[in-house]
């Protein structure tokens, strides 16, 4: 086949069984409005799982064509939009990748943003304490603050994150750490939130380009994936200190060109932000909402935008 452009490279969450990429539709209808936006652009979009790389190829792939999905194979591609897991078994075809192909994010971005603990040594100032979860560790963030927050290295989506504040309710794990805990009850008094939250800036290259507020159900952990509720803030209403540490965090970033990146926030009871985590991957999909639709297309334009001019 002739190059298809842009390749967007998934790991579990794509397979080769059904007709479509994703298992959920509504992962499946977000993305083939980005598909239709790259055509749009004189671009396509082939998804695939990043297992289906070989040498600047995909195997195999799935493509949105004439509104409908369909099957592709051995496919050439131009870049990499890399929506897959970054962990020491993918560290190296990541690495490859970004030898060979135009690849949003840069490698050291994508490093910094899914290491929660380089994280947190590249900006100590605005990330809670974070060290490896030991137990001796746990014990000393325990008695200094009464509560600590456990999180895996390298996962997101709120995957495998928990609050303790008893030495028993800690089990050790591969690539543990563990947080200070920052009580964020009291809201955001700058966007009238009231109680836990975490805000989600989303940067692509400088700016701010989408913006909400993210609260739980039930507890502390207030991603969409563990049941939390999304309320959109346009960019102007985010609050300045924590517009002011996003862009402190983008100046690092600066030299590492094309770049779509979240920053999630949290606010402790004197109103200070803090950066909970930064994601290189923010979700782009719309749970079948046209209200999120409404707000995270414009999103989606930025990103495609983006990809074709880092492709080209």
């Amino acid at each position: 086949m002739s190059s298809s452009g842009i390749a967007v490279l998934w790991d579990s969450e794509v397979d080769w069984q059904g007709d479509k990429p994703f298992n959920e539709d509504y992962i499946n209808n977000s993305y083939s409005v980005f598909s239709n936006i790259a055509s749009r652009k004189n671009s396509e979009v082939v998804i695939g799982n990043f297992s289906w790389y070989e040498n600047e190829r995909l195997t195999k792939a799935y493509c949105f064509r004439d509104g409908e999905w369909v099957k592709v194979e051995n496919v050439e591609i131009d870049g990499i939009f890399d929506k897959f897991k970054f962990d020491n078994e993918t560290v190296d075809i990541k690495k490859e990748m970004h030898s060979k192909l135009p690849v949003l994010n840069n490698f050291e971005l994508e490093e910094i943003c899914k290491d929660k603990l380089k994280t947190y040594r590249k900006f100590p100032e605005h990330v809670p304490e974070t060290r490896m979860a030991n137990k001796k560790n746990v014990e000393e963030l325990l008695e200094e603050n009464g509560r600590v927050v456990l999180k895996p290295r390298y996962d997101f989506g709120g995957k495998g994150v928990e609050v303790i504040d008893d030495l028993r309710d800690y089990e050790p794990r591969k690539d543990l750490l563990v947080q200070r805990f920052v009580d964020s009850s009291t809201g955001i008094n700058d966007l009238g939130v009231d109680g836990v939250h975490d805000l989600r800036v989303i940067m692509v290259d400088d700016k701010p380009a989408a913006s909400f507020v993210r609260t739980p159900d039930e507890g502390f952990i207030s991603n969409v994936a563990r049941g939390g509720s999304m309320h959109h803030f346009e960019v102007d209403e985010i609050p300045e200190q924590a517009l002011n540490i996003a862009k402190e965090i983008d100046e690092e970033f600066h030299e590492m060109g094309k770049r779509v990146y979240a920053v999630d926030f949290i606010f402790d009871s004197e109103g200070k932000p803090w950066i909970l985590e930064m994601n290189s991957k923010p979700g782009l999909v719309f749970y079948g909402d046209e209200y999120i639709r409404s707000w995270k297309e414009p999103l989606m334009e930025e990103v495609v935008k983006d990809l074709v001019e880092l492709v080209n």
